[in-house]
């Protein structure tokens, strides 16, 4: 079951809560694939949950993983300190370039600096094939990080095309998925 807060998601065609939900389903899949622990799946869920909830517009925007990070005070108490930092992590550094990441991560003071490698490139992936959204094919093989991730492209392109069919979530301020 994952619950996802609503209220607190940047609201918007592009980058809300059906947005956000893609971007679960994505890293779910890539998930399973790369065989990262059950912690670490929890981990990848709440990022990807919250990764735009520190948007202001739907524009390019490099910052606003920072400010969505730095949101995310409702989840303490929910996750150890060091968990707390690598989801900080890799939803700061999932609006920046990669070469950011270690500095980020240095920031943030991570422990394990492949464990937290790999949660952010799920997460940039997993953001990155709900880019078909944009209508032009913005989904570049060469831009994904994982061999999971690099063959979900059609997939994804039927996902975004089908959607509306699949779930339609409207006034919705809690939604639960089973």
């Amino acid at each position: 079951m994952m619950d996802f807060n609503t209220e607190i998601l940047y609201k918007s065609d592009g980058h809300g809560i059906n947005h956000n939900i893609r971007v679960c389903f994505f890293a779910y899949i890539i998930s399973t694939n790369e065989n990262i622990s059950k912690r670490d799946f929890e981990l990848i869920m709440e990022a990807c949950k919250y990764h735009d909830i520190g948007r202001n517009n739907d524009n390019e925007d490099a910052l606003h993983g920072e400010r969505s990070a730095n949101k995310l005070t409702f989840l303490k108490g929910k996750y150890t300190e060091e968990e707390l930092n690598y989801i900080k992590t890799i939803v700061t550094s999932h609006s920046r370039n990669d070469k950011d990441f270690d500095k980020i991560a240095k920031k943030n003071k991570v422990v394990d600096l492949n464990r937290c490698k790999k949660l952010h490139e799920i997460l940039k992936d997993s953001d990155g094939l709900d880019r078909v959204r944009l209508h032009y094919p913005y989904v570049n093989i060469k831009y994904l990080r994982t061999k999971t991730s690099r063959r979900m492209i059609p997939f994804s392109h039927e996902l975004y095309s089908n959607y509306d069919k699949i779930k339609t979530i409207k006034n919705t301020k809690k939604l639960v998925i089973n």
